[in-house]
């Protein structure tokens, strides 16, 4: 027998065991999820970045099933002395969502009259979900519509949440 014919065996194990080691390795390093983080306070705890004397004007955003209600503290917050300001749905919130932009307008015209203001509280009941309340802090953050120094208007970035 001639030794030219025989063909070399293949070894496959340490092609396996690359395999076996790299598949975990590469699961373990994807992501699957992605957290942003919300920079806001609690009701009685101090923000870091809180001036120490308190603000003339305190905002009040209130989250329910029907509606965005703005309040504020000097019983005005628009222009014609309304002192609450409702932002309905126009059917149950859960379903056909808050009026967000709506509430970028009121508070919007509440920057106009207090300029100096930068925080708001925020409340909800107590079944309002998560995603709702970032939905609301988000749209308080800033105004698209209006544009200031090549970014949009800013409107009440400092959210405190708070207990209804």
């Amino acid at each position: 027998m001639s030794t030219r014919n025989v063909e070399p065996k293949l070894d496959l194990v340490p092609i396996m065991n690359l395999v076996t080691i790299l598949i975990p390795f590469l699961l373990l390093s994807a992501e699957f999820v992605s957290l942003s983080v919300v920079d806001v306070s609690v009701s009685g705890l101090p923000r870091v970045d809180a001036p120490t004397d308190p603000p003339s004007f305190a905002l009040t955003v209130t989250v329910t099933d029907e509606a965005l209600v703005v309040l504020g503290s000097d019983g005005v917050v628009t222009a014609d002395a309304e002192t609450r300001l409702r932002l309905p749905c126009g059917g149950p919130c859960a379903t056909t969502g808050y009026p967000l932009t709506d509430l970028q307008d009121a508070l919007f015209v509440v920057k106009g009259l207090h300029p100096d203001v930068a925080a708001m509280t925020l409340t909800a009941e107590d079944h309002i979900r998560t995603e709702t309340l970032v939905s609301v802090m988000d749209a308080a953050r800033n105004h698209p519509g209006h544009v200031q120094a090549g970014k949009p208007a800013e409107l009440f970035p400092a959210v405190t949440l708070a207990s209804p």
